[in-house]
């Protein structure tokens, strides 16, 4: 992995690194995972963020609409 990113002409950044030992070990990238994809296209589409999270089956095949409301309510949150 060092002779790649040595070798590299894009910018490397700490994300690009951590994604690369990711695919290296057949997994994916937590910045390319459903929640994430979610989070951009809330950004980018000006949708709920929750409501792109509960329209995803990747998501929902774990939590339901309510769980996600749930789990994004700010007076739930806890601080930790």
């Amino acid at each position: 992995m060092l002779h790649s990113v040595r070798n590299a002409r894009a910018a490397v950044t700490p994300g690009t690194v951590a994604g690369s030992a990711w695919r290296t070990r057949g997994q994916q990238s937590p910045d390319e995972g459903p929640v994430a994809i979610a989070a951009q296209a809330a950004f980018t589409e000006g949708r709920s963020f929750g409501n792109v999270l509960a329209a995803d089956t990747r998501v929902t095949e774990h939590l339901d609409p309510k769980a996600i409301a749930a789990l994004l309510d700010p007076i739930a949150y806890t601080g930790l």
